[in-house]
């Protein structure tokens, strides 16, 4: 008997206990299985339409298949269940830039990033790498300025958040552009597709928000053929930015 079927045995023993549809949805999750993950959540919300986790799970998962606006519904529902939970409002922050909504994604990314360094989790440069991101998409270039220059080398980063705080370096001007992309570092990390993903789109567009799109270009092609990872918010950036571009 596998994972599931133990866990669907539970729940068969106790279908009314909401916790029980949060763990198989996130086994599913793990599994990729993204329409069977969402389907689980969503009973799991029948029993307990209060628990902000389940939102907060089904709302990314939302998001990883581009429904923006279903995604940012469930996470700011988790994000007022649970006012002091970070990953709410970060999470709130990226489908709210994800899908243009940049005022909102600003003032969530600001209560995270609030709230990271209060609570002392070394991954706040994630939401300033998004806080950049969103100014400059508001056409608002000092607020952008500002806000990555609260970044140095020196600054806290947990190895999962290494590419966000290069290319935080990288708007602020610490790391210059021609020597931002490390491949063959890429390569000696955990997941190397995805952390190129990101840089690749990282690199691309600084050249386009900079009016370099002839030098930006190339590397969101090569972002766009990357095989695998295809649900990461980079990837869906760069597919909707060249889709914007007609590319």
């Amino acid at each position: 008997m596998d994972i599931l079927q133990q866990m669907q045995q539970r729940i068969d023993a106790d279908p009314s206990n909401d916790t029980l549809y949060l763990e198989m949805g996130m086994e599913l999750i793990r599994q990729d299985k993204p329409d069977e993950a969402r389907a689980v959540l969503c009973k799991g919300m029948y029993y307990n339409p209060f628990n902000g986790h389940l939102h907060h799970r089904r709302g990314r998962k939302y998001v990883s298949v581009g429904r923006y606006v279903e995604g940012l519904a469930d996470i700011i529902m988790a994000s007022r269940l649970d006012h002091e939970n970070h990953e709410h409002w970060y999470y709130q922050g990226v489908a709210a830039a994800l899908g243009g909504f940049y005022e909102i994604a600003v003032d969530a990314l600001l209560r995270a990033n609030e709230l990271m360094q209060r609570q002392g989790v070394e991954e706040w440069v994630a939401c300033i790498e998004w806080l950049w991101y969103a100014y400059t998409r508001m056409g608002e270039m000092e607020k952008a300025a500002e806000i990555v220059s609260t970044v140095t080398w020196d600054t806290p980063c947990i190895p999962r958040s290494l590419s966000y705080k290069r290319e935080v370096l990288l708007y602020n001007g610490t790391i210059k552009p021609e020597e931002f992309l490390d491949r063959e570092d890429i390569k000696t990390r955990d997941r190397p597709e995805l952390y190129l993903i990101g840089e690749l789109y990282a690199l691309g567009n600084y050249y386009c928000m900079n009016g370099e799109k002839e030098k930006g270009i190339p590397y969101l092609l090569e972002c766009r053929e990357v095989p695998n990872w295809h649900s990461c918010f980079a990837y869906q950036l760069c597919c909707n930015d060249l889709a914007a571009m007609g590319l």
